[in-house]
């Protein structure tokens, strides 16, 4: 996972309008960078503390302009992910509370939710319509306090946002309280560093599907900050160190494999859409120990 987002600062000087930054993303390195770290997915973080997209969605900029860009980046990564073997899915913020525009466009506060998940189907089936199978998923964030507590029409929500690929992943992020609702496929793990999961309910050397539990059915994942932060946003600061050697990383995918739960690093990342060598080098020399352990 990288929070690639309008906060994001480059390794030094100024940060660029967030379209031009679009424009010049750095696409073929950054699929470069994911193939060496052995990643099987990429978990893109489109909107997050502000509602941008990175691509010329009709249906944003029909709610408020100037959010989107004429560049189709997700496109673009979904196409160079794709020829090294490597997924593409996208993250997904509902609002923030530091957007306050947004929050006003989009119906966000309105008693009434209809027009606010309206605007929300047409965003995600538009993107969904759009790149088809090359979108592998949907990874929805606070569906505990953005989603749930405004009784969200989950069964149009989940066919909005498998428009284009019906075996799209969907999950909506309830962070360490039980499953929101029955529409959806995995459950996202934010947090959970223990390979045994929520409640430590998995079972070593089953098939990662929790057995019982409100989470019942759903794939396990745990999705880890492995730096300092989910987003980059320090000015002329470079990415800190990763929180693990290979040595520990190496023994949390056992772990993890043992318990067929699927591990979500979010490193950060430069404006320019560069990944920290350093952290990369780290998750290369992990994999390399885990297949010298086989």
């Amino acid at each position: 996972m990288t929070h690639w987002t309008q906060q994001s600062m480059p390794r030094q000087g100024d940060p660029k309008p967030y379209a031009q930054a679009v424009a010049d993303f750095n696409v073929e390195g950054f699929a470069d960078q994911v193939r060496q770290t052995g990643a099987g997915f990429v978990v893109l973080t489109t909107s997050h503390a502000m509602q941008y997209f990175p691509a010329p969605l009709a249906s944003l900029e029909k709610i408020l302009p100037g959010r989107t860009s004429q560049r189709d980046l997700v496109a673009d990564l979904a196409a160079a992910l794709g020829k090294r073997g490597i997924k593409l899915m996208l993250y997904f913020h509902l609002g923030a509370s530091d957007d306050g525009e947004w929050l006003k466009a989009s119906g966000f506060w309105e008693t009434d939710t209809s027009r606010c998940f309206g605007n929300w189907q047409a965003i995600i089936s538009e993107a969904g319509e759009r790149y088809q199978d090359k979108l592998a998923g949907w990874w929805f964030d606070d569906g505990s306090t953005s989603y749930y507590y405004r009784s969200a029409p989950w069964g149009k929500l989940d066919r909005a946002a498998k428009a284009g690929f019906s075996q799209r992943l969907v999950a909506f992020n309830p962070w360490v309280l039980n499953s929101l609702t029955e529409f959806q496929d995995f459950f996202t793990g934010e947090g959970f560093e223990d390979p045994r999961g929520y409640n430590e309910l998995l079972v070593r050397g089953g098939n990662g599907r929790y057995p019982s539990g409100t989470h019942q059915g759903l794939q396990a994942s745990a999705c880890l900050i492995t730096e300092g932060d989910w987003v980059h946003n320090r000015k002329d600061t470079a990415i800190g160190n990763p929180r693990w050697n290979p040595e520990q990383l190496a023994g949390m995918l056992k772990g993890f494999s043992e318990y067929r739960s699927v591990p979500i690093f979010n490193l950060e990342i430069y404006q320019e859409g560069t990944l920290s060598p350093a952290t990369v080098d780290m998750l290369h020399a992990a994999q390399e120990l885990v297949k010298g352990r086989k």
